[in-house]
């Protein structure tokens, strides 16, 4: 998987905002597997505890009509649905 693909936005760049520093970045299962061989970046699996929860978003009537928001809110859930494999309501 590469940064290009759909996880590499906002995901691979919190990825590489930890890379050579003492920080810790939860990220999904696929996001992570870019970054599994390469030694600046440790890769460990969440502890048991994490349960897993609801996504959703959210936004300020204002900006319901606005396209570039409108834009961004479809691209997201496209982009959901091709990673959970079914459209989220």
């Amino acid at each position: 998987m590469s940064l290009s693909s759909s996880w590499g936005g906002v995901l691979g760049c919190r990825a590489s905002a930890v890379s050579g520093i003492k920080l810790i970045a939860t990220l999904p299962r696929r996001a992570v597997l870019a970054y599994g061989d390469d030694p600046a970046y440790r890769v460990a699996a969440a502890p048991e505890e994490l349960l897993s929860f609801p996504y959703g978003i959210a936004w300020h009537p204002r900006v319901d009509s606005d396209p570039p928001h409108r834009w961004l809110r479809q691209v997201m859930r496209e982009t959901t649905a091709q990673v959970i494999g079914h459209q989220a309501d």
